[in-house]
């Protein structure tokens, strides 16, 4: 054999496995999407209650599955009162999932939904819309969860993500950017007056990349922005004003965004952050906006999907660790004590050999993050 043996084989590597994603926590109920390969492939949608029962919603056939930008995101949301709206694979359209559990459809086709929210009786998104030419045109919109025209609140970028509404429901804020750039390169954080229309540039540009808004109160948001060379923690008025980071770190809060739909950090019910962090993987941590303080969790996890929910003081995620597959996760903060809701029962076999995250300095004194990959104990071949 020319290679070290491994624990792990080509069996192992073919089973067919649930891949959960996308949480979202409400009262005390927990919703998430299930890849499920022996169902075709098909993206279910779950719902867990208080008293751990789960419910499939998504009756089979049907698949949640968006492809606005073509990398997709979160396809669902939900309604206050627990409805679930999604977008459906086989046509991209939105439908809504009431109690009886038949889905109803509420957008036409030829077009593409992602980023959803439900607020005052609407549904907030992206819209990615393809003509007869093929020519696509991307906006944010708002829909009747009635059904009826979308209203369009900006259009005109090549591309938008992280729709988010203030609480008093007088401003919406986005994440847009045009080619060649990656939301990684740059960025424009905007914000819209919902009584007149009115929009503009709260931060950003060309070589500043904002992402991940999320309201601190009626007239502060949170988001992420890489400024000083790392994706930080900040806060800011909706002109720019008052801007300061909340924990200045060599370190990243969040991932790029190759999917829309996702959450770095979750405010919770007492005002701090449920945040995550770190140099490669990510940590779950949670900051006090007020005082910067970021204390970690002492959790078995070491890297978490980029879509926090939080409920009250607790937050639910997607979590993974070297020796067990994905899982959905909720926490209290806390007490600390953590729940599985969802995984694999099956854990990943033992491996001596797990890889280590090395920052090696190059010519031109800059880091490179690389992982080592060290020979097991076993004799060399």
């Amino acid at each position: 054999m020319p290679f070290w043996p491994s624990p792990i084989s080509a069996q192992d590597v073919a089973a067919a496995g649930l891949r959960p994603g996308w949480p979202v926590a409400l009262g005390g109920r927990v919703w998430w999407t299930e890849d499920r390969p022996g169902e075709g492939g098909r993206t279910a949608i779950v719902r867990r209650d208080p008293d751990g029962t789960c419910h499939d919603l998504l009756p089979a056939p049907w698949s949640a599955r968006t492809r606005v930008h073509e990398y997709g995101g979160r396809p669902y949301a939900v309604t206050p009162d627990g409805d679930v709206v999604f977008a459906a694979q086989a046509d991209q359209r939105l439908y809504i999932l009431g109690k009886n559990g038949e889905p109803k459809p509420l957008t036409p086709e030829g077009s593409r939904y992602a980023d959803l929210l439900v607020h005052d009786g609407r549904i907030w998104c992206v819209r990615e819309h393809h003509d007869d030419s093929g020519k696509i045109t991307r906006s944010v919109v708002s829909i009747p969860l009635t059904g009826g025209e979308p209203r369009t609140w900006a259009t005109g970028s090549d591309f938008y993500a992280a729709v988010a509404l203030s609480p008093d429901g007088e401003h919406l804020a986005y994440v847009c950017w045009n080619h060649p750039r990656m939301p990684w390169d740059g960025t424009e954080l905007r914000v819209t007056s919902l009584r007149d229309g009115r929009a503009w540039t709260v931060l950003g540009g060309r070589s500043e990349s904002v992402l991940a808004p999320t309201w601190k109160d009626d007239a502060t948001l949170y988001l992420v922005s890489d400024r000083s060379g790392w994706w930080n923690l900040y806060e800011s008025g909706l002109r720019g004003d008052g801007m300061r980071a909340l924990c200045p770190a060599e370190e990243e809060f969040t991932l790029p965004p190759w999917q829309l739909g996702g959450a770095p950090y979750a405010l919770l019910g007492d005002g701090r952050l449920a945040v995550l962090h770190g140099r490669g993987d990510l940590r779950l941590g949670v900051l006090d906006p007020a005082t910067g303080a970021l204390g970690d969790l002492d959790l078995p996890w070491s890297g978490w999907q980029p879509a926090l929910a939080a409920d009250g003081r607790s937050v639910t995620g997607v979590a993974h660790a070297a020796r067990a597959p994905r899982s959905v996760v909720r926490v209290e903060t806390g007490s600390g004590r953590a729940e599985s809701l969802m995984g694999d029962a099956e854990r990943l076999p033992d491996l001596s050999g797990l890889p280590d995250p090395r920052a090696v300095v190059v010519p031109g004194e800059r880091e490179v993050h690389a992982f080592l990959y060290a020979p097991g104990d076993e004799p060399a071949p």
